[in-house]
């Protein structure tokens, strides 16, 4: 069984042209921050097929779906974020203020069937 989600994000940066010795140093080859976590449900399953996006600033700047193991990855830059789960199945979970200063920000979301 396949258990990969597929993120989408900002495109790779592109490397900046070497002009003389004061140009800035290369930094296309640092790997972009990712906001990462899991989600499960009200009795700590793993949930598969759930959506996050990143959003900054009310515009979606990044998505995936939930691995099998309830895993997600998303590439973003560094900045503020309001991480939004849903699911047709479940109430809407969202978590707003979310700082990404480093390589990895990690965020677990527990959602709650609809009845």
């Amino acid at each position: 069984m396949d258990c990969s989600g597929k993120a989408y994000g900002p495109p790779s940066r592109a490397a900046p042209k070497v002009v003389g010795a004061l140009s800035r140093p290369d930094v296309s080859r640092l790997p972009m921050p990712v906001l990462t976590g899991t989600a499960c449900d009200v009795d700590g399953e793993p949930l598969r097929g759930i959506h996050v996006k990143a959003l900054r600033d009310d515009a979606l700047v990044g998505w995936c779906e939930t691995d099998c193991n309830g895993h997600f990855e998303i590439p973003v830059s560094v900045g503020t974020y309001t991480l939004v789960f849903c699911s047709t199945a479940y109430h809407e979970v969202r978590e707003a203020g979310v700082l990404v200063a480093g390589p990895s920000t990690r965020v677990d979301a527990e959602l709650m069937l609809i009845f």
